[in-house]
């Protein structure tokens, strides 16, 4: 389980920025308009890294911070200078706090998104009938990976199976930060192939009443 959660998290995220290329500089203007400017340095001022992921959806760029723990330890400012000038994007600023904020055109964070869905669906995909989870038949997501409805062959699903909600959880989460669009729940439900019966059923929102 660790695997998929862990392909999930970070190639899924990181290695979607890192496949966007240069072919969106020909979709940009040659240069910025006085408002594009005014706009690009507004968001750059106003992100303030905490150590958590933020996403600004400015109406050309979008500015995203990524935490310490998701990135690659040793890498300097003229690394990400260097990863920002190959892929195209306007910027990526290491902070004091181990953080790097990534500035990117609207065109480039869509295409960051396309591969991250993909990654997704390919990692969905291969939880089916393997290992960890030899209960599960297939797994259907909706658009913004809020809901997930797990197909199983069982009536009662063991400690693993289980215990792989959390995983969905991060999973929606995750996506809807890179998206810039946090949501407040993350439903899944466990659903027996050969009667549709539900065999459980969860929300992400009921994790805060157990704190």
């Amino acid at each position: 389980m660790k695997k998929w959660i862990t392909i999930l998290l970070a190639a899924a995220m990181l290695l979607s920025i890192a496949a966007c290329g240069t072919a969106e500089k020909a979709e940009t203007p040659a240069a910025d308009t006085e408002e594009q400017a005014a706009e690009e340095s507004a968001a750059e001022a106003d992100v303030e890294s905490d150590g958590g992921l933020e996403v600004d959806r400015g109406l050309f760029n979008v500015t995203i911070t990524i935490p310490a723990e998701f990135l690659e330890e040793g890498k300097t400012q003229a690394d990400y200078d260097a990863e920002a000038k190959e892929k195209g994007f306007k910027s990526a600023t290491l902070n004091e706090d181990g953080s790097v904020t990534y500035v990117m055109t609207r065109v480039q964070h869509e295409e960051m998104m396309a591969e991250t869905r993909a990654a997704i669906e390919e990692s969905l995909a291969g939880m089916s009938n393997n290992a960890d989870f030899p209960n599960f038949t297939s797994i259907d997501a909706n658009a913004d990976y809020t809901e997930f409805t797990v197909h199983c062959t069982t009536e009662e699903l063991s400690f693993t199976e289980s215990f792989s909600v959390l995983g969905f959880y991060m999973i929606g989460g995750m996506y809807n930060a890179f998206n810039g669009t946090p949501v407040d729940n993350i439903h899944v439900v466990f659903v027996n192939d050969a009667t549709g019966a539900v065999i459980s059923e969860s929300n992400s929102a009921d994790m805060a009443d157990l704190g």
